[in-house]
C-alpha cells in the first residue's frame, strides 16, 4: 500500500499543468483494471456537504464504477456506482441505492449530479435532469480530507483494490465537485458552474489519465 501510495503522489508531481477540458471527454476503450483518471481537487479539506456533477456515454449493461474517492479510513469514502437495476451511492462507506426508473436499452447518455449534506444525511441524484427520491445517509459524517479521487474504477481500498467488473468502459466528461448543495434551479438547469468555486472543475482540472484512457473531442 505505501507503495502504490508513493507511486500516485509522483503522479500527481508530473500531472499536467490544469487544463481547460470544454468540448472534451475522457475515453475509457475497454474495461480493465490500468485505466482510470486521477483527480486532484484545487484545494484538500473536510466536507460536510457537496455536490458532484458529471455525464458519461456507454453501451455496457454490466454494473461500474463512475467516482470513487478513497481515505484512509474508508474505500467508499464518495462512491457513484452504475448497477443493473439502478444506482449506488457511498458517504464513509454507508450506501443507498437509488433504483433506476427509466428502463433503457443499447447505447445511452447520461447527465448525473449528486448532492449530500450531514446535516440532514439527505442525498439527492439526479439523473438527466430528473430527482430521484430522496434518501438519507451518514448523516452527521464529514468527509475525510485525504482523498484519492478515481474517474472510471470503484476502490475498494485507499487507492486501490479495483476490480475489472467494475471498471468503466466509455465516454465521461464535465465533472466538477463542489463542497456545497447545489441548489434546485442549478441542478435542474444542469448550471454546473455554481455561485461558489467548485473544488474539481472541468474547466481548470488538474488530472492524471492511467492505462489506455484519453482525452478526445465529445461527440455532442
Amino acid at each position: 500500500m505505501e507503495i502504490f501510495l508513493l507511486l500516485l503522489l509522483v503522479s500527481f508531481t508530473e500531472a499536467v499543468a490544469p487544463q481547460n477540458l470544454q468540448d472534451q471527454v475522457f475515453l475509457f476503450p475497454t474495461r480493465s483494471l490500468s485505466s482510470y483518471v486521477l483527480l486532484k481537487p484545487s484545494q484538500s479539506r473536510e466536507m460536510e456537504s457537496l455536490t458532484i456533477c458529471l455525464n458519461f456515454y456507454t453501451d455496457l449493461k454490466q454494473a461500474f464504477g463512475l467516482f470513487s474517492a478513497s481515505s484512509q479510513d474508508h474505500g467508499n469514502e464518495i462512491l457513484i456506482f452504475k448497477g443493473a437495476t439502478g444506482y449506488y451511492v457511498s458517504v464513509g462507506n454507508q450506501e443507498v441505492v437509488f433504483k433506476d426508473l427509466e428502463k433503457k436499452s443499447g447505447r445511452q447518455g447520461e447527465d448525473l449530479c449528486m448532492a449530500w449534506e450531514s446535516v440532514t444525511g439527505i442525498v439527492q441524484l439526479w439523473i438527466n435532469r430528473i430527482p430521484l427520491p430522496r434518501k438519507v445517509v451518514a448523516k452527521g459524517y464529514r468527509i475525510r480530507r485525504d482523498l484519492v479521487i478515481m474517474l472510471g474504477q470503484d476502490q475498494d481500498s485507499y487507492g486501490g483494490s479495483l476490480d475489472i467488473e467494475q471498471a468503466f468502459e466509455g465516454e465521461l466528461g464535465e465533472v466538477y465537485l463542489w463542497d456545497t448543495v447545489l441548489s434546485v434551479d442549478q441542478m435542474r438547469g444542469f448550471q454546473r458552474r455554481g455561485d461558489s468555486t467548485p473544488l474539481l472543475d472541468w474547466l481548470d482540472l488538474s488530472y492524471e489519465m492511467k492505462g489506455d484512457a484519453m482525452v478526445v473531442s465529445s461527440l455532442s
